[in-house]
């Protein structure tokens, strides 16, 4: 049925609750008195969910008529004498107030017009909908004067609303939302303490949220020490779901590389510049001596490590002859101005062999020694100078 012919109805059967009511309020009123109306005689709420409560402020106006007059200077309540609610409804009234202005005609007095205006507190209704939906609720109530003090006609104020559940809420996003275009980890180069890095941060999608926020812990742009560090982005949407991801800034002090060295390494005694350099006894001592120069500047432990030694089998006594298998035969010591080493030829066997002197992975100084059965007991050194 359409509202407006509900409405109508209601509004046809609050007219004989009306005529009811003001046939049974009839001795409690005065022929030709003073009148009290409502500001406004009906209020619609509109659409309220069930059960839920809403104020309504009711205005009254008191004007003087006739002879019959209520008391000048009275403070009077207005309240309820009757009302009529739907079932499953509920309504609290608070009374109203009117303050009689003074001066007021007395009785037998007809009214002049300049009688001032009364001083009206509106009463409060607090009007509760039924729990089940439906259109067209009416609430009418009736209001007096207290103190047996009366005018001459019924005040009415009725109260429509439809009732109307809510529709359910949406399902809690329960989801995290998706980061997308994470920074790969980065390296930078600093020359100070730390460097300042700036990348984009990545972005976000989810199901329910369309801008989930995105936020990185440090941020870009900020101070990074020398080091690793590592960065988490989080993205989060609004009902507080949150994804994580995390990438490193790694922040290396630039070290210039070491400068360019010439080194070269000359042979001491017993070491001759012969080919071979040295013959001698297998399985003898070889006391080593080797002078290393940077340019032309001589090298000790102040300036470069140890030089180490390897020995390498020859296939023949010859300098362009192919090696064999290399062993470590020692690292050198520093001693009385030079770098030495007590060469131990006892696994070295006879024939030839290629000595080897290396700084780190560069050669400084070769030479080729020949070892020959050791019959004789004692080292025999050739090409000696």
């Amino acid at each position: 049925m359409p509202l407006v012919v509900v409405r109508r109805g209601i509004a046809l059967g609050l007219s004989l609750v009306l005529l009811v009511a003001a046939t049974a309020l009839a001795d409690d009123l005065k022929a030709d008195a003073d009148s009290l109306t409502g500001v406004q005689n009906s209020v619609n709420l509109g659409v309220v969910e069930p059960g839920s409560t809403h104020g309504v402020d009711v205005g009254f106006v008191l004007a003087c008529k006739s002879s019959n007059h209520l008391t000048a200077g009275a403070t009077l309540a207005i309240d309820e004498t009757s009302r009529d609610i739907p079932t499953g409804a509920g309504l609290t009234v608070t009374p109203g107030q009117l303050v009689v202005p003074d001066p007021w005609p007395v009785d037998g007095a007809f009214c002049t017009g300049g009688e001032g205006e009364a001083t009206v507190t509106p009463a409060h209704l607090a009007v509760t909908a039924p729990t089940t939906e439906g259109t067209g609720y009416a609430y009418s109530v009736f209001f007096g004067l207290s103190n047996d003090e009366t005018v001459g006609n019924t005040v009415a104020v009725t109260v429509y609303l439809d009732v109307v559940a809510p529709p359910p809420p949406p399902p809690a996003d329960t989801t995290d939302p998706v980061l997308h275009g994470v920074p790969a980890d980065i390296t930078v180069i600093t020359s100070g303490d730390g460097a300042v890095v700036h990348w984009t941060d990545p972005t976000a999608t989810d199901d329910t949220d369309a801008s989930p926020s995105v936020a990185c812990d440090p941020a870009s742009g900020s101070l990074f020490p020398l080091g690793t560090t590592t960065v988490t982005c989080t993205a989060t949407d609004e009902a507080g779901n949150h994804a994580t991801a995390t990438f490193t800034v790694t922040v290396n002090l630039d070290t210039p590389p070491p400068p360019t060295r010439d080194l070269t390494g000359t042979w001491g005694r017993p070491l001759g510049d012969t080919f071979p350099a040295l013959v001698g006894r297998a399985g003898r001592t070889i006391p080593l001596k080797l002078n290393v120069l940077d340019g032309t500047a001589p090298q000790s432990p102040a300036t470069m490590d140890a030089p180490t030694l390897t020995a390498a089998r020859l296939a023949s006594c010859a300098s362009d002859a192919a090696a064999g298998v290399t062993t470590h035969a020692g690292t050198f010591a520093w001693s009385s101005g030079e770098w030495q080493l007590n060469l131990d030829t006892s696994g070295l066997g006879s024939g030839c062999v290629r000595l080897t002197a290396a700084a780190g992975d560069d050669v400084i100084a070769t030479a080729v020694v020949q070892l020959v059965p050791d019959t004789a007991g004692s080292l025999k050194g050739q090409g000696r100078k």
